[in-house]
């Protein structure tokens, strides 16, 4: 006799559908850059975030009329320490007349400790929309000590082919002066801001930005 074929039981079958729909849900659409400066050589330095040194980067939006939805930061990190307490923010503003951030838009999620490229992401229910040509800032803070979170810094002005710019250009408070005085420095935070498609406005929101589910 020959040997029976078997055929596949259907409640194998289906369950292999499911586990295929669970892995193609779960995976997240890639992110899309917007602008980055990583390329660059790493020849302005160290910046030494710390307790009594925060440090600032401005960057310039694109021109895309509904705005960008940031997804997530990378920054290039040289040495981040257990003593370290660091939080990222971004600014909707960067005020060179009163010296500082204006316009708190949210902190970003931390990543594991580490060196080399680490990526800060933003929570969904944070997540507002940055509109078009205008200048925001992303501030990094730390509690811990001297050495205990340091960033890698390039020369390299970003531009990309959409207007949106990192300018070889940061500001850093002084440790022999209060922490709310900035003043600027050369050599920008190597970074990289990336961003996922911007869904159609819900709902009316202030003047310089628009609030998304």
């Amino acid at each position: 006799m020959g040997e029976q074929k078997r055929e596949p039981r259907r409640g194998m079958v289906i369950e292999g559908l499911a586990l295929a729909l669970l892995i193609a849900v779960s995976v997240p659409p890639q992110a899309d850059e917007l602008a980055s400066n990583l390329g660059g050589a790493d020849d302005e330095g160290i910046a030494k975030v710390w307790s009594a040194q925060h440090h600032a980067q401005t960057f310039g939006t694109g021109a895309r009329e509904l705005g960008y939805l940031v997804d997530s930061i990378e920054l290039d990190v040289a040495a981040w320490t257990e003593d370290a307490n660091v939080t990222v923010s971004v600014y909707s503003a960067w005020s060179e007349n009163d010296g500082g951030p204006s316009g708190y838009l949210y902190t970003l999620e931390n990543p594991t400790r580490g060196t080399g490229r680490k990526v800060f992401t933003v929570r969904a229910e944070d997540r507002v929309l940055l509109i078009k040509h205008q200048f925001h800032a992303i501030v990094i803070r730390n509690t811990g000590g001297e050495g205990s979170f340091n960033l890698n810094t390039t020369s390299m002005s970003q531009i990309d082919e959409s207007d949106w710019r990192i300018e070889n250009a940061r500001w850093m408070t002084n440790p022999t002066d209060d922490l709310g005085r900035w003043v600027g420095a050369t050599g920008a935070i190597k970074m990289r801001i990336n961003d996922r498609d911007a869904p159609t406005p819900l709902a009316a929101a202030p003047a310089n930005m628009r609030i998304f589910e």
